[in-house]
C-alpha cells in the first residue's frame, strides 16, 4: 500500500494553529503520547499491551479533520473528528 501509514494536507496559521485533513494519528498521540511510557522505557516494547491507548501510533483515522492550537502561555489544545466514509450513510464508521 502506497500510503499505509498516514498522509495529510493542511494549513498553519501564525495566530491560531494548524488544520489538517486526511489519514492521521489522533490528538491523544500528539499531546499525551510524547510523554508516554514507550519513550521512557524501551521504545515499542514499553508501550501498553495491545496499544489500547494508541500511544504507539499504530492506529490511524481515515477521513479525519484535526485542529491543533499554538501554545498559549504553555497551554495548547486540539480536536479531531472523522467523517464516516461509507456511501449513503454519513454516520457509519464515524469517529
Amino acid at each position: 500500500m502506497l500510503f499505509g501509514r498516514q498522509v495529510s494536507v493542511g494549513l498553519t496559521s501564525g495566530r491560531m494553529g494548524s488544520f489538517t485533513l486526511g489519514r492521521q494519528c489522533d490528538v491523544d498521540a500528539d499531546f499525551v503520547g510524547a510523554v508516554g511510557s514507550r519513550l521512557a522505557v524501551g521504545g515499542d516494547v514499553g508501550a501498553h499491551p495491545g496499544d489500547l491507548d494508541n500511544f504507539n501510533n499504530t492506529v490511524r483515522t481515515n477521513n479525519s479533520i484535526k485542529f491543533k492550537s499554538l501554545s498559549y502561555v504553555g497551554f495548547s489544545f486540539g480536536a479531531m473528528s472523522s467523517l464516516g466514509g461509507v456511501a449513503g450513510d454519513v454516520t457509519r464508521n464515524q469517529v
